[in-house]
């Protein structure tokens, strides 16, 4: 039997798992043996015949290593398990009940492509998989249960995190204490038998409340995230149940840390008092130079055991704290009362045999202690894995956190646990897209920004802002008060004020990373425009420093982080050509004119030299012009701090500039009953409350900033109002857009759309709102939106769910194909090739395939062509909807009907 790695193919939602790669591990075949046999037994287990006559089951399901689990329950983290367990029963090979082959077992073990679960693929009798042993089924709705019992569980009870026999890291040790010894094991066999049969037998939270305490508060969020996870699951909310999922991962490895940290790590003074490997090593290996027992150190040993007869495998024992006893006040032949106040002959041979020596007639090395090398040998090794698993566990953990942003994503898990226990909620649904979108910020992505950015301005940003403003301008600390009036050395008080200068810098980081985070969701110029503010504040803090001992620190983090701003405007200057000052495009034109003047010389062209050297001229006195503008800024004593920031980085602009410049793109937007709520908040982050209320009188002038105030918008004869539109929409589908279904929906904001791009300004708000609503209720039909060169792309992902095709796709995401029974169309990224598998044919795209938001995405040509399908293209939002021909029909009557404004 060959071991085989976990190569594999990604699967998620309803994508068809297939394992590809299959090589042999040399080296690890006994040790997958030794596990096989240390976790699993056939008491923890039931054959599939057992389980199918229990739970009939249904076509659409894996049997990986001992796991049998629907295709609609996928995840990443059962595949893996599944995978791990292969080696429970040595049963390697990996199956599936294909739907496209009418319910027929396939072995997917060495599979590639989806004719590995039809007719060309290695059907598997049924009589085969009767036998196989299962220890955990999952059903389509993503319920997790024990195979042998069916009593519910979680995903994350396998392994039993309790149970020292079913640690990974202390198989080999389970193993040869499984294999090696038994109850009827005689001399030192006998001895070591016991003390491992106590180990394993260890509940570590029974033993230390501490433990206890830790572990059943963990234990307690685990139950109540998997009622959450079911619910999500049914619902049909798999990229929410995957989220709850993975928060699940984090809680099992922070409660599973808390036993190996036991196991291995030690608690040093702490009440556990030791940790539990070395505790027994010493129990196994403790002997003196001279190489006889030593006894010395057993009083120290709570309730071990200790056989009285070693040799003759008598079942009486005694604790090490009664022998210690005998051995410090008794020679030779002598009685010792036990606990019990019973008298106990105790053989002058046993004192013998713990000395290390035989005693007379002895006849077996086993009769005189010898160290097992072997058992001694994996103890060492348990405990150097036991540290490394820690580690692993711990990086993977729920960790405190004192940023802003970590606090903010351990409350909104809190939250989480708590409504989690009611099962499916849109509550549940709110708070796993916020963590969502925290962890998004967090991890420095960016995957919705309008739902982001409102967290980072509203929230994030202030917060970070107050934290240091709060660190540069609240004078010493309190650490360092405290070693000033304790009588602390220069050294001391040094360390109190490094320690307190280590916070602000802390503070500076995550605003600064902040910054950049919501520089990230918006233009270059709205940032630029910000960055200016931002400049301004800085400044300002600087005069609300305390003269004290800390002031010098606090001023050079407070310029250090204007230096940083600073940098900031050049880095968004060079990402928007509009905002590139006078003097930068006079320096563009000194660079092309130098190089115009080597090619002249290099020609031999001594008048076109002469030429480029005149205009070079003219060029540098304009640079001289700028220039001194720029310095008699930064010179001027009266001018702000953005305004001679701006100077520095060769701009001509102001920050009353840039508050105009947003003012007047407000109206302009306004005007155009089009959103304005990024200028004002710009405009609000910069203090121009006059602006702002400019802004107010002037709202109602048109049809509003996109807000649905119904005033009616627009051009020409298609000028509907809000409410005139939505009551269309009710009319001619049959119930208000909140009733829709999903194709519904997606009809309603196609229409719309559409009716916008006639001249209504409102409609196109409208239509913007609706696809966004549709986005978040993750709407099959709807994806993010790709073109290129003005052409529209399709989501293959998307395509699979809505039409007939089923979409696959490879573990990087680069090749997919779509398949429905015998036909399938093979694409891969940066390639115009489609490949007609069922034909052996292919056709050229009009543009090449392209990866994108973690799809494939080909030209919506070639679906229309292929699959009877087009694309709509919301313009203001950056969605688009899949159309089926009768869903496209059904638009354009829905447009006509908005055109004729809802009359016959």
């Amino acid at each position: 039997m060959t071991n085989k790695t976990k190569g594999q193919k990604r699967i998620l939602g309803i994508v068809l798992a297939l394992v590809i790669t299959v090589v042999t591990v040399g080296g690890v075949i006994a040790y997958n043996t030794i596990k096989a046999n240390a976790i699993y037994d056939t008491n923890k287990a039931t054959t599939f015949r057992e389980l199918n006559a229990k739970m009939p089951i249904s076509d659409k399901f894996f049997f990986v290593g001992t796991y049998v689990f629907a295709l609609d329950a996928i995840t990443d983290e059962i595949y893996d398990k599944a995978l791990d367990s292969q080696t429970s029963f040595n049963q390697y090979n990996n199956y599936y009940k294909s739907e496209l082959a009418g319910g027929v077992w396939y072995d997917i073990s060495d599979a590639t492509d989806l004719t590995a679960i039809t007719k060309d693929g290695t059907p598997v009798e049924q009589s085969k998989i009767d036998p196989l042993y299962v220890t955990v089924y999952i059903d389509a709705t993503g319920k997790v249960y024990d195979a042998k019992t069916l009593a519910n569980m979680t995903l994350f009870d396998i392994p039993d995190p309790y149970d020292l026999s079913q640690i990974p890291e202390l198989l080999t040790l389970h193993s040869q204490y499984d294999s090696m010894f038994s109850e009827d094991s005689i001399g030192v066999d006998q001895f070591y038998y016991l003390q491992l049969k106590e180990f394993f037998a260890t509940d570590l939270r029974q033993k230390y409340p501490e433990i206890a305490a830790d572990t059943n508060s963990l234990d307690e969020r685990l139950r109540n995230l998997q009622k959450g996870y079911e619910g999500l699951q049914e619902m049909g909310k798999t990229d929410e149940a995957d989220v709850v999922q993975q928060l699940m991962k984090k809680v099992d490895s922070t409660r599973r840390a808390v036993i190996y940290k036991q196991l291995a790590i030690g608690s040093g003074e702490d009440a556990t008092g030791g940790y539990e490997l070395d505790k027994l090593l010493m129990v196994l290996s403790n002997k003196s130079e001279g190489g006889s027992y030593n006894i010395n150190s057993y009083d120290q040993i709570e309730q071990s055991t200790m056989p009285y007869d070693v040799w003759t495998n008598s079942k009486k024992q005694y604790t090490y704290d009664q022998i210690y006893r005998y051995m410090e006040n008794h020679d030779g032949i002598k009685t010792v009362e036990d606990t019990d106040d019973n008298e106990i002959q105790v053989d002058s041979n046993f004192k013998k045999f713990l000395e290390g020596t035989a005693f007379e007639g002895a006849t077996s090395d086993k009769e005189t202690f010898k160290q097992n090398d072997s058992i001694i040998s994996s103890i060492y090794d348990a405990d150097s894995a036991c540290k490394a698993k820690y580690n692993e566990l711990i990086s993977d953990s729920i960790a405190a956190s004192d940023s802003h942003l970590g606090k903010a994503i351990t409350n909104t898990e809190m939250e989480l646990y708590q409504v989690a226990e009611n099962g499916y909620s849109v509550e549940l649904i709110a708070i796993v897209e916020r963590l969502v979108r925290l962890n998004s910020i967090a991890d420095n992505v960016v995957k919705d920004k309008d739902n982001e950015l409102p967290i980072i301005t509203d929230e994030l940003l202030p917060e970070c802002e107050a934290g240091f403003k709060s660190a540069a301008t609240g004078g010493i600390g309190n650490a360092y008060q405290s070693a000033l009036a304790q009588g602390a050395n220069e050294d001391g008080l040094a360390s109190a004020l490094d320690d307190q200068n280590a916070d602000l810098n802390k503070e500076m980081t995550e605003l600064q990373f902040m910054i950049t985070a919501k520089r990230k969701r918006i233009s270059a110029r709205m940032c630029f425009n910000l960055t200016l503010g931002w400049i301004d504040w800085t400044d300002g803090l600087l005069k609300e420093v305390p003269d004290d001992v800390f002031a010098s620190r606090a001023k050079i983090a407070l310029n250090s982080h204007k230096a940083w701003l600073t940098d900031l405007l050049k880095e968004l200057a060079k990402e928007d050509e509009t905002l590139q000052s006078e003097l930068d495009k006079l320096l563009a034109q000194k660079e092309a004119l130098n190089a115009e003047k080597m090619k002249a010389l290099d020609d031999n062209d001594l008048n076109g030299a002469k030429k480029a050297d005149a205009k070079l001229a003219e060029i540098d006195k304009l640079i001289d012009a700028e220039t001194a503008k720029g310095s008699s800024v930064t010179n001027d004593k009266n001018a702000s701090a953005s305004n001679k920031a701006a100077a520095a980085v060769g701009m001509a602009g102001t920050k009353e500039g840039a508050i105009e410049n947003l003012k007047n793109a407000a109206l302009d937007k306004m005007a155009n009953g089009e959103d304005a709520s990024n200028e004002k908040a710009a405009l609000s982050e910069l203090g121009a409350t006059d602006a702002l209320d400019e802004l107010g009188a002037d709202k109602g002038k048109d049809s509003g900033d996109g807000s649905g105030s119904g005033s009616g918008s627009g051009s020409g004869k298609y000028n509907l109002s809000e409410d005139e539109i939505m009551g269309i929409l009710a009319d001619v589908l049959g119930g208000d857009f909140d009733s829709l279904s999903a194709e519904g929906k997606v009809i309603a904001a196609a229409a719309v759309d559409r009716y916008g791009e006639l001249g209504n300004a409102t409609a196109q708000n409208i239509s913007k709102n609706l696809i966004e609503i549709c986005a978040t209720e993750h709407n099959r039909f709807v994806y993010d939106t790709y073109t290129d060169g003005g052409k529209d792309y399709v989501n293959l992902a998307t395509l699979g769910k809505v039409s007939d095709y089923r979409y696959v796709y490879s573990n990087s995401g680069k090749e997919g194909t779509l398949a429905e029974g015998k036909d399938s169309y093979s694409f891969a990224n940066g390639d115009k090739t489609m490949n007609i598998n069922s034909t052996k044919t292919s056709d050229t795209m009009s543009s090449k395939a392209v990866y994108k938001y973690g799809s494939l995405y080909v030209p919506e040509a070639t679906v229309n062509e292929y699959f009877a399908y087009s694309s709509e293209s919301i313009d203001k939002a950056s969605y688009s909807a899949v159309l089926s021909g009768s869903m496209d029909t059904k638009v354009k009557e829905l447009l006509e009907a908005l055109k004729n404004g809802g009359k016959e």
